[in-house]
């Protein structure tokens, strides 16, 4: 049908450890291996962002000001907001 278009599909894996997401899309594997407080400045700034905004309003450029990362380093560690 036109107009329509069709949402990722959520698939459910079984983590690795337990601060990987479980469910939906996730950060490339390389974030997994990011040290501790570099991952969570970048879940800490997401949080709020998300949380304030909701998904489709959440900023992906404010995640990264507030991360104080380069946009280069947040797509380097997720594909874009889907994965975040």
């Amino acid at each position: 049908m036109p107009g329509l278009t069709r949402a990722p599909a959520l698939i459910t894996i079984r983590p690795s450890s337990p601060d990987q997401v479980v469910q939906g899309r996730m950060a490339k594997e390389r974030f997994n291996e990011l040290d501790e407080r570099k991952k969570r400045a970048i879940l800490d700034a997401a949080a709020p962002e998300f949380a304030d905004r909701g998904y489709n309003g959440a900023s992906i450029n404010q995640v990264i000001r507030d991360a104080g990362i380069s946009k280069g380093t947040m797509y380097y560690y997720f594909n874009g907001k889907e994965d975040l």
